[in-house]
């Protein structure tokens, strides 16, 4: 309904200023304000209704456009993730099997997680773990590290995509609840935690990368 009237005023606009016959209007306009005088010529009084009518015209836009921006930003803040989720390792690996497809090039089949939209961190430094074994411990298929002494600050800025989900994992998994309780109300998307942490996926066999480690 807003928009429609919208519409109609900048039409009745293009109608004023092209010419088109809109005495009728006018005169009610002016009678309708009280500022209809006799004593002011019609050169006056149209100079008068073109100057209001510009006025009315600035209003709109005004508003119009403060109307989409507040809109946009009430959207953003709906989006932001007010909870986060304990996964378990099942859930997480049948996750990750979705994102599964062949290489050609290596003629072997690897996880491709964009393809799910989703942001796997690895989050072991916040457990004073060293960050240098990454590589040589192994990590979840696609994850990306999280320097130690970082926060949720470092992480929605350098490593999740707004529009991904993110899923972190610790080494035992509660440091990676106190961190998802942290993120929430900051990032976008569903946010996960690996129950059991790195441990528990590792000791159940699922697979880690680099590969050799398997």
């Amino acid at each position: 309904m807003f928009w429609h009237f919208v519409v109609k005023i900048y039409v009745f606009f293009i109608f004023v200023f092209i010419g088109v016959d809109t005495q009728k209007f006018k005169y009610f306009f002016f009678y309708y304000y009280g500022i209809m005088q006799q004593d002011r010529s019609e050169k006056n009084k149209e100079k008068m209704f073109r100057a209001i009518m510009v006025v009315v015209l600035a209003a709109i836009i005004i508003i119009s456009v403060t109307f989409v921006i507040f809109n946009s930003t009430q959207n953003e803040d709906e989006d932001v993730v007010e909870t986060y989720v304990n996964k378990s390792k099942e859930e997480v690996f049948s996750l990750l099997n979705k994102s599964k497809e062949y290489d050609e090039v290596n003629g072997e089949f690897i996880y491709n997680i964009s393809k799910i939209h989703l942001t796997i961190v690895d989050c072991r430094g916040l457990d004073g773990w060293c960050t240098c074994r990454f590589d040589t411990d192994g990590h979840l298929p696609g994850a990306t590290l999280l320097p130690a002494r970082s926060n949720y600050t470092y992480l929605y800025y350098n490593v999740t995509n707004d529009k991904n989900d993110i899923l972190i994992y610790t080494t035992d998994g509660k440091n990676g609840e106190r961190f998802c309780e942290n993120l929430t109300g900051n990032v976008y998307g569903k946010l996960y935690n690996l129950e059991g942490g790195f441990n528990s996926w590792k000791a159940a066999g699922y697979p880690i990368e680099p590969l050799y480690l398997q």
